[in-house]
């Protein structure tokens, strides 16, 4: 176990977001050991193991207490490899036919309860580069999902979109199996329907994004705990079909 620093402050928590931007991991939001809500932010040095609360600029955007909530980073290959890569400040990427650059770089966060117990079902992400980090809300288009908790949040790079998938309301008695994806360059939800073999119903699971495939395992649902077999969806049949439709549109 590793000792860090400067963490008076810091209070013990549950059900909060964790990210990793460079050499720093934030943390935000939870539940902490008297069942309260939490809204402050945390970024943690993973060189010298030094904590420090940041306070994000918010101008009309109020920065919630909340618990529940998923979360992912969302930023290009060249941006994460850059030598002098940091949440405060970000060097200048030079241009690629490969690099696209997108209206909003920064860590997103979606869904999640607050201390009254109202679910989210909103978007919005943390605008890092500068000395003093900004939230964001975007104005998206679409359906997007329904409010929810304990869903997942993936960053799909090769299509420049989030992937949404599963969670529950906040008694644990409804349970999704949907997933849903936001184009980062329209801000446009498109609902995913898979035909051959639905997603269980679960909460409170994980997910990672390989090669195009979402994995999803573990988690809960209304009846029992789900089993430990593995649900993939293939993101890159996705996107041939994303290609047709494109040049269809042209001609």
């Amino acid at each position: 176990m590793e000792k860090t620093y400067q963490r008076a402050e810091l209070k013990w928590r549950r059900n909060h977001i964790a990210e990793v931007v460079g050499s720093h991991m934030f943390i935000y939001g939870g539940i902490d050991e008297d069942f309260r809500y939490l809204s402050d932010m945390w970024v943690l040095d993973l060189y010298n193991f030094i904590w420090m609360k940041v306070t994000p600029k918010t101008g009309k955007i109020v920065t919630p207490t909340l618990a529940f909530h998923c979360s992912t980073m969302a930023y290009g290959i060249e941006r994460r490899e850059h030598p002098n890569f940091k949440f405060s400040s970000f060097s200048e990427i030079p241009n690629s036919r490969q690099y696209r650059k997108l209206k909003g770089e920064g860590l997103y966060i979606f869904g999640g309860m607050d201390e009254e117990k109202n679910m989210k079902n909103d978007i919005r992400y943390l605008k890092l580069g500068k000395k003093q980090i900004e939230w964001v809300a975007p104005k998206t288009e679409g359906n997007g999902p329904c409010a929810r908790i304990s869903a997942t949040m993936n960053y799909l790079e090769d299509l420049h979109v989030l992937v949404i998938t599963g969670g529950c309301d906040k008694d644990r008695k409804l349970f999704y199996n949907d997933i849903y994806i936001l184009d980062l360059e329209k801000y446009k939800w498109t609902k995913i329907n898979v035909y051959n073999d639905l997603p269980i119903r679960r909460a409170e699971h994980c997910s990672i994004l390989l090669d195009k495939k979402l994995i999803v395992f573990g988690g809960i649902n209304s009846k029992c705990y789900v089993g430990s077999e593995l649900y993939v969806v293939n993101f890159g049949k996705i996107e041939y079909f994303m290609l047709i439709y494109f040049f269809y549109l042209l001609f």
